[in-house]
């Protein structure tokens, strides 16, 4: 996977949410590698998000995001924008702040709009 990071306002996450989201629905059979997290800050409306795809032409989207390694990312987060938390790619990098990295198989934590979109996404693809 690649993965770029960026702090951002609050208010400008919507625009890198919606294009997640269309790269995903692009690529349905990817989805397990389509990723945005993000861990606070102390600013209380800026956050540094956390875009993982499955291949570096999609971090086009992603105007200024800088390229991180793998190595390089959070292991315990705040928030989950895009992601199946159930998946293995997701479990074995990050871990909730409540939560560690590793967290059983049968737990999902993720509420509001980041439940919706994985609940959707699962949904539209378990049979494949």
């Amino acid at each position: 996977m690649i993965w770029g990071r960026r702090q951002l306002a609050k208010a400008d996450l919507a625009r890198y949410h919606a294009r997640i989201i269309k790269l995903l629905y692009a690529n349905p059979a990817q989805y397990r590698e389509f990723m945005m997290v993000g861990t606070k800050t102390e600013a209380p409306t800026v956050g540094i998000y956390y875009v993982g795809v499955p291949i570096e032409a999609f971090m086009e989207a992603f105007d200024g995001f800088e390229l991180v390694k793998a190595a390089d990312l959070p292991r315990e987060i705040d928030t989950v924008i895009v992601a199946d938390v159930s998946s293995e790619e997701f479990k074995s990098r990050f871990g909730f702040r409540s939560y560690p990295p590793g967290w059983g198989d049968d737990e999902v934590v993720a509420t509001g709009p980041a439940a919706e979109v994985i609940e959707t996404t699962l949904a539209a693809h378990r049979d494949e």
